[in-house]
């Protein structure tokens, strides 16, 4: 069993978890949290919020000092930063210490909020991997209209387009960038992070963590990126790397 951290020392309450978090802590714009069409429930706009603008902003908090200082609070947000598999545990075994009864239940729902945003769009120079410690509850969606980034040390939230009053917030889990020690952690558990779930549904492999289409991974695990999927498709091979057409194939295929 876990030993109990110093930072628990005389509480009589169970820690707080950040999945069951619904409260409005980050954001910079009226929301509400609703049944969603997609799944479960959804965080909605209370207003309109126009394209750049940005939604919620996290401080980015490394999991040292979230841990010694006693973990969620209730009206404080921010990201805690996760660097191996060896941090998920040290997360999750803080959460258990005085609540051993609910493991199964806490390492799902880390599977399923641990988050990532990919190299390409830190300023870290590299990717960042994290779990917000008050939960967005933000739904998937090929077609998102969040989009999200990191700089000077905080994690923000921002409209990648016009977003009506009402409207559900939407981020692509397919570009999360997930390293992977995280899904590492996740297969020795039988679980799957929001990313691995949407590849399996989507059918083709998402961002890797540098923000790249990872093909030879593709191939080695039976699945297709986007441009593979149309080529199949469309019956001839699409531009290389270098932005040039396989000539012959391409003429091959449209008649030339």
């Amino acid at each position: 069993m876990a030993k109990t951290p110093s930072s628990l020392m005389g509480m009589s309450r169970r820690l707080l978890l950040p999945f069951d978090r619904r409260s409005t802590c980050g954001f910079l714009f009226p929301v509400v949290l609703l049944e969603s069409k997609v799944a479960g429930v959804g965080r909605f706009a209370g207003t309109s919020i126009k394209k750049g603008q940005t939604v919620r902003a996290d401080n980015i908090i490394p999991l040292s000092k979230f841990i010694q200082s006693g973990g969620v609070k209730e009206t404080q947000a921010g990201a805690v930063q996760l660097t191996s598999e060896g941090d998920i545990d040290k997360l999750v075994d803080f959460w258990l210490a005085d609540q051993p009864d609910q493991k199964a239940r806490v390492e799902e729902q880390v599977s399923w909020m641990v988050a990532s945003c990919p190299k390409n769009r830190t300023d870290l120079g590299g990717g960042f991997t994290y779990i917000l410690a008050h939960s967005f509850h933000i739904n998937h969606s090929a077609k998102p209209n969040i989009v999200t980034d990191v700089s000077h040390g905080v994690y923000f939230h921002r409209a990648c387009k016009d977003i009506k009053h009402g409207e559900e917030f939407f981020l692509d889990y397919m570009a999360h960038g997930m390293p992977d020690w995280t899904q590492s952690w996740c297969v020795k558990r039988n679980l799957k992070d929001g990313q691995m779930l949407c590849e399996e549904i989507e059918g083709y492999k998402g961002l890797n963590e540098d923000g790249e289409w990872d093909t030879e991974l593709v191939l080695k695990r039976n699945l297709k990126d986007g441009q593979m999927l149309c080529e199949e498709i469309e019956g001839y091979k699409g531009l290389n790397e270098d932005g040039e057409w396989k000539s012959e194939e391409y003429e091959r295929a449209v008649g030339a």
